[in-house]
């Protein structure tokens, strides 16, 4: 059995179609100083106050002063 190339483009170009890649948005801050339970975070332009922010390991923290 030979594949012509037009049957090999249409099975790549099916493919092609079917193929999802999961994404997402995510904003990444740096702690640029942490002490007592408290971290200052640099980078993160679209926090608002009072909101849920996600750390490493699974921690979370709550933005309190937006400075």
């Amino acid at each position: 059995m030979r594949l012509q190339p037009n049957e090999i483009a249409s099975i790549l170009r099916e493919q092609i179609e079917k193929y999802e890649v999961p994404t997402g948005v995510e904003e990444v801050g740096t702690i640029i100083q942490l002490s007592d339970g408290i971290a200052r975070v640099y980078g993160l332009e679209s926090c608002v106050a009072l909101e849920m922010i996600e750390f490493t390991h699974g921690v979370t923290g709550l933005a309190l002063n937006l400075e």
